[in-house]
């Protein structure tokens, strides 16, 4: 999509604090995305916003926790609470729903599988396997297709559901075997 002047106006990031901070509109959209304050404990003091905007400003400058800028929580609080969300998924649920939005936006028909692809981990649980066991297959090519991509291995879910189907023995085709 070519820059006009209606798209310069629309992505225009004047009237923010930082270049990075988020628009009303964006805040409006990833708010109820985060996770609420807890029921037991002492109040929540932080705004939600401005710890976003802390890690906004962190991701898009590059600078180190400690160089946060005053006018932001705390390097702790903010720092906390990344390593808090991105263990919880919450990150990952939130770039997920912000793209399924976009997409939708845009009118895009086919809908991205959340669980496209698994990880090893991931496909032995899938597989009611081991790792192990999964790795031994894999070795002697007796095992799902899977896709490297670099030095990680992931499999696709369509594969993993093939290799179930191919390698479950029905009753009925025991019986027929007997």
């Amino acid at each position: 999509m070519p820059w006009t002047e209606i798209t310069r106006r629309h992505y225009r990031r004047e009237g923010l604090r930082y270049e990075s901070d988020t628009t009303d509109a964006e805040w409006f959209v990833m708010e109820p995305l985060l996770p609420a304050a807890s029921a037991l404990g002492r109040p929540r003091a932080t705004d939600m916003r401005a710890v976003i905007d802390a890690i906004l400003y962190i991701a898009s400058t590059g600078c180190q926790w400690r160089q946060l800028p005053k006018d932001f929580p705390p390097y702790s609080t903010v720092q906390g609470y990344f390593y808090a969300w991105s263990r919880g998924g919450i990150f990952a649920s939130l770039n997920y729903t912000l793209v399924m939005a976009s997409r939708e936006a845009v009118g895009c028909e086919d809908q991205m599988d959340p669980d496209r692809y698994f990880k090893p981990h991931e496909a032995a649980a899938y597989l009611r396997t081991s790792t192990s066991t999964l790795a031994k297959r894999r070795l002697y090519c007796d095992s799902p297709r899977f896709t490297r991509i670099g030095r990680a291995i992931r499999y696709a879910k369509r594969d993993l559901d093939d290799f179930m189907a191919a390698n479950t023995v029905s009753s009925t085709s025991e019986e027929a075997a007997q």
